[in-house]
């Protein structure tokens, strides 16, 4: 039996009862409207509920679909060869011809560690520290060892 329809056979029974003074009717009929309310509210919950599911459901599939064109496009590139995340890393030492390193750098000024590519700066180049947006050159300061 549903939450309606349990309300509906207490408002049959409040009709067929005869109650003792206007008080009691008025107390009976008001448990009866707060219940019908609170059926209201989850007949309204029910509603969003399924909408949400669906709304999820058709995010759920836009990203399938984002995820199948992300596929295609690294597949564009790579051509038919995929690398797996073992494949571009490099063992401690080890620095393969074509793979771009960063290296870490302490900020003198904030201390912020952060990294660079040493490899696209020259001697008299300068970084700016992510943090404190203050600029000074690599070779001013020790690099970090990882």
């Amino acid at each position: 039996m549903s939450a309606r329809e349990k309300i509906a056979y207490i408002k049959g029974l409040l009709d067929a009862g005869t109650p003792r003074d206007d008080f009691e009717m008025a107390l009976y009929g008001a448990i009866v409207e707060a219940l019908d309310a609170v059926v209201d509210d989850m007949d309204r919950q029910d509603e969003s509920l399924v909408a949400l599911t669906e709304e999820l459901m058709d995010l759920s599939d836009y990203c399938d679909g984002l995820g199948e064109d992300l596929d295609a496009i690294e597949e564009g590139w790579l051509g038919e060869q995929v690398l797996d995340q073992e494949d571009v890393l490099v063992a401690e030492g080890d620095e393969p011809e074509g793979v771009d390193l960063y290296r870490p750098i302490l900020c003198p000024y904030c201390s912020t560690m952060f990294y660079y590519r040493p490899d696209l700066c020259d001697e008299n180049d300068t970084v700016q520290c992510p943090n404190c947006r203050r600029t000074f050159a690599p070779s001013e300061v020790e690099l970090e060892e990882e």
